[in-house]
């Protein structure tokens, strides 16, 4: 009886103790669970830290930029977790099921931590179904957004928005917008927008292709034709985020250290920088010389100053006027904008003079394959896009930096979604920005197709924050696709010969072709050397006197080809061509040839040929033209009526083309109007040609051709009448009238003109007179300065305005634009 009750006394006792360690193997396991998911928790979300604050900063650089430093660091602590948890007979998973942050951290190990430790691996996607099925059960309960916070929910929603399921994609992508609409503050707001915008990439990219184009490659999938196409040319960073770090440049965190120069033998992008509203092409320069610095071994840089001067304007200068006295005003001439807003800002003042500069910074010093612009200079470059091509502006590529949608009514029909297409470009503004409210850099970046959006912690104007490495893996990018392109469109050119049936378009392919073996040549080289202008189709030039015999016995349907040798005569495009550096009286045998061409077909060349003259030359072409047929008049003396007929189109052309530029100039807006009165005269912008600058002029030798053109001209443009009955007092009296009348008109064209080139603007710069740079001054007029009387803003001071009062200036000047 004792024996059986000390056995069970004995049994019950051995299955407490049994139970008992069970408990506290369980407990144990239970602290371990919750120490591990809260050392999870606070390396993903932060130490101390709630996430249900309203001021909660977004841990963005941690959570999405591909870093090898944070990859590795996530591997050493968090893999070993990231196993047990997948491991068949492991209890992990299904214990941290039992609490909400558990599931959580489910989640971001499968869906985030395994993109960060098998980064470049098929291994990135291979917990997806895992996170997606926990995603699921989490979302379809209501509560759940009682139960976790705005940033918990934003990776609840991510593996949905991974999914290459539309129907899930497009949930994640409703659920992502949902949180933007529940944000309060404003600077959170635009990194929630971020998130959403991408999120609605991604349902965009499975609704053209049904799967990531980009997970292909790593999943052992063949693409499609489509599909490489896309891969060729997105700039996505998630799409960027799979691929290995290890071929990545990465910025160095020592300032003193310098990334390794990636090693290329492809030549060096050209690229156009243009600074924003009151800057200048030094103040941007130095500022940004990070930037400029880290990508030498990738590209160069023109750098633009705006050609209008900034000028304080309404009540702004009445303010500044008041504060400082008329001739005491801080000096803002090396202040450079691109153009003067109106009130509503649906007028932008004097544009057009800004057009006509770049147009004639990229004929002086183009081409360019890409631009840069900061702030106004963003917005500028997003109008020179969707106008592009126009005169010599066109490029294929931008970077805006703090951009904003143009406002102008002239383009607000250019400035729709998605209607610039087919140029790669980069949109990027900081989270910090008080002057260009983000959400207009993001407006900016929908006008353009495929966009690649971009943050940084900074303000408006924050250089040493901007993601360099970033733009500089952008412009590799665009350096291997032009360089494929040009290939490409090189050999199309030559095979496809055939397809180009006017003379048009195998003088643009000819001009193309020749100016993309120039831009193969160094920097350095590009200016001095002399490429022979080889004709589209062919593998070299033809020499000189086989043009002449094809001339002269040329037939009707052979017109547009001669005509087109003739043309590859030349030694530069969109400019006129120059004068012979051994000879300064022998022009360039086009002109010869030209005329040779004209005697045989006259009605063909100038009904056909004539204006392609000023179109892909200038006009110096035309006085030039003009000059060489007089000289060709003793050489074919039964041609004069025909040669003669020449000259007076020419002196036409320039007459009509020099009465339209002086009313232009005439009718230039007044910035003193008001806005109505110039509405009209703005709307149309147009701006005046080079004709001016190189019209002939009248000189004192009256047998001189310059001059015989030039009164020509002059007589053209103030016809005598009644020449016949007046005599010659009279008539040297109105001929007189008619020159000094011309000599004018070309002053005050030129004038205007002269204000807008770059060389005028770059000098101006350069020479700038600053009232408060005293060593500008000669010693005389320093030892006159000293001696003066100190002024009466010294002796009488006027009371400072209240601090409210000049800062209401200041931002009136800088949101001006």
């Amino acid at each position: 009886m004792n024996t059986t009750i000390d056995s069970c006394l004995l049994s019950t006792q051995f299955t407490e103790n049994l139970l008992s360690t069970a408990n506290v193997e369980a407990l144990r396991a239970n602290n371990e669970d919750k120490e591990v998911i809260e050392s999870i928790y606070s390396y993903w979300f932060g130490e101390n830290i709630d996430t249900w604050s309203k001021t909660y900063p977004l841990k963005t650089k941690l959570w999405f930029k591909a870093d090898k430093k944070i990859d590795q660091e996530i591997k050493e602590k968090f893999e070993k977790f990231l196993i047990d948890a997948t491991t068949e007979n492991s209890k992990l998973c299904e214990r941290w099921q039992t609490t909400s942050r558990g599931k959580l951290i489910l989640i971001i190990l499968f869906d985030q931590f395994s993109r960060n430790i098998y980064r470049g691996t098929r291994k990135m996607f291979e917990y997806d179904h895992f996170a997606l099925k926990l995603a699921l059960e989490i979302i379809n309960d209501s509560t759940h957004i009682t139960t976790y916070s705005l940033p918990e929910r934003l990776f609840l929603y991510l593996p949905l928005v991974h999914s290459e399921d539309l129907i899930y994609t497009a949930k994640g992508a409703d659920l992502m917008n949902d949180l933007v609409l529940q944000v309060t503050q404003r600077n959170l707001r635009k990194r929630y927008v971020t998130n959403a915008l991408s999120a609605k990439t991604h349902q965009q990219i499975i609704e053209q292709f049904g799967r990531y184009p980009h997970r292909n490659k790593l999943l052992g999938r063949e693409s499609t034709e489509d599909e490489e196409k896309y891969l060729k040319t997105t700039h996505n960073g998630f799409a960027l985020s799979v691929q290995s770090l290890k071929s990545v440049a990465v910025e160095p965190i020592d300032k003193n250290e310098t990334a390794s120069p990636i090693q290329s033998d492809r030549p060096l992008l050209k690229i156009l920088v243009l600074h924003g509203f009151r800057q200048n092409a030094n103040s941007l320069k130095r500022s940004g010389k990070n930037l400029f610095k880290s990508l030498k071994d990738v590209a160069t840089f023109s750098f633009a100053n705006a050609p209008l001067p900034y000028n304080s304007m309404n009540e702004g200068k009445e303010e500044l006027s008041a504060a400082f006295g008329d001739e005491n005003s801080p000096e803002t001439s090396y202040q450079r904008i691109w153009w003067n807003s109106s009130a509503d800002s649906k007028t932008y003042h004097h544009l057009d003079v800004s057009l006509h500069y770049i147009d004639k910074l990229f004929q002086s010093e183009g081409p360019f394959d890409g631009i840069i612009g900061f702030s106004q200079g963003a917005s500028l470059c997003a109008i020179l896009c969707a106008l592009q091509p126009f005169g010599n502006v066109s490029f294929d590529f931008s970077i805006l930096i703090s951009g904003f949608t143009p406002r102008a009514a002239c383009y607000e029909h250019l400035m729709q979604p998605n209607s610039i297409k087919n140029q790669p470009s980069i949109h990027i503004y900081g989270v910090n920005d008080a002057l260009v409210d983000n959400d207009r850099t993001i407006e900016l970046a929908a006008i353009f197709e495929n966009p690649l959006v971009l943050s940084h912690p900074g303000g408006h104007f924050t250089p040493n924050a901007w993601p360099n490495t970033r733009i500089k893996q952008f412009l590799i990018e665009q350096q291997e696709r032009l360089t494929h392109k040009q290939g490409v469109t090189i050999i199309n050119d030559i095979n496809q010969f055939e397809s180009l049936t006017t003379f048009e378009e195998k003088l643009k392919a000819t001009i193309f072709h020749h100016q993309k073996r120039i831009s193969n040549l160094p920097t350095t080289e590009r200016k001095n050397n002399k490429l022979p202008i080889i004709p589209i189709g062919l593998s070299k030039p033809i020499d000189q006197q086989n043009i002449e015999i094809i001339i002269e016995h040329i037939d009707d349907y052979l017109l547009d080809d001669v005509i087109l040798l003739v043309w590859c005569e030349r030694t530069t495009f969109y400019n006129s061509e120059p004068k012979e550096d051994n000879d300064k009286c022998a022009t360039s045998l086009f002109f010869r040839h030209w005329i040779l061409l004209y005697l045989k077909k006259p009605d063909e060349l100038l009904s056909s040929h004539f204006n392609a003259i000023l179109k892909y030359g200038g006009w110096g072409d035309l006085k030039t033209l003009y000059i060489t047929t007089d000289q060709m008049l003793n050489e074919f003396v039964q041609e004069k009526t025909l040669l003669d007929n020449l000259k007076v189109t020419c002196v036409k052309i320039f007459g009509d083309q020099l009465k339209h530029d002086y009313r232009v100039v005439l009718n230039q807006p007044d910035e003193s109007e008001n806005d109505k009165e110039q509405e009209n005269s703005i709307q149309n912008q147009e701006w005046i040609g080079n004709c001016a600058k190189e019209a002939p002029r009248i000189s004192n030798t009256p047998t001189n051709s310059c001059t015989i053109m030039a009164k020509d001209i002059a007589k053209y443009m103030h016809p005598i009448v009644d020449a016949d009955s007046k005599s010659e007092k009279q008539l040297n009296a109105a001929k007189g009238y008619a020159y000094q009348t011309y000599k004018r008109l070309i002053s005050s064209i030129c004038h205007v003109l002269e204000k807008a080139s770059p060389n005028f603007v770059a000098e101006q710069m350069r020479t700038r007179n600053r009232k408060d740079r005293a060593f500008q001054y000669t010693k005389e007029q320093r030892e006159q300065l000293l001696k003066a009387p100190p002024s009466s803003y010294i002796t009488n001071p006027e009371p400072e305005p209240g601090k409210e009062i000049l800062r209401s200036c200041w931002i009136v000047q800088i949101l001006s634009f």
